[in-house]
């Protein structure tokens, strides 16, 4: 279904997971359009019961896409720091995949 992450090296277990995504605050909200042009939105999110959850307003690109197609990808990148002298970057990420369903009620 879903590629195996070529750097294996930088593979996170669940933990680790769960905390960049518990520790941070926004990611990118990554939809895909009836034209099928991705499209990706910034997002403040909670990271609950091993579910991210994100509000907004009922209306828009966002959820113009999520009712056309409700697979998404969420990206969040946590600590950063510039290795300069290796030309490089050093950080931390989480790419999740998933479906985007409205809560109900209760949840909300």
């Amino acid at each position: 279904m879903f590629r195996e992450m070529r750097r294996k090296d930088r593979l996170l277990d669940n933990d680790e997971i769960h905390k960049i995504l518990e520790d941070n605050t926004y990611g990118i909200l990554g939809t895909v359009s009836e034209d099928g042009y991705p499209y990706g939105v910034p997002i403040s999110y909670v990271f609950y019961n091993k579910a991210i959850y994100m509000h907004g307003a009922t209306k828009g690109h966002k959820w113009d896409n999520i009712s056309f197609n409700n697979k998404v990808t969420f990206t969040v990148v946590g600590k950063t720091e510039l290795l300069p002298d290796q030309f490089s970057t050093s950080f931390e990420s989480v790419i999740a995949f998933g479906r985007a369903v409205e809560v109900s009620n209760e949840e909300k």
